[in-house]
């Protein structure tokens, strides 16, 4: 993965958070765990290209 498909990805991420915001609490709170558990898995894998 480069780094501009990180960033296009965290990018989409963050809409998905601002859309949330602006539904019900119940869903909010499902799609806020969701993109917190996807951006981790990004995380663990931009760390993990970097150790090569």
């Amino acid at each position: 993965m480069t780094y501009k498909d990180f960033s296009t990805i965290q990018h989409m991420l963050g809409m998905i958070l601002g859309v949330a915001l602006g539904i019900g609490a119940d869903v909010e709170g499902a799609l806020f765990d969701a993109v917190e558990t996807i951006d981790a898995a990004l995380d663990r894998e931009i760390m993990t290209e970097d150790e090569k």
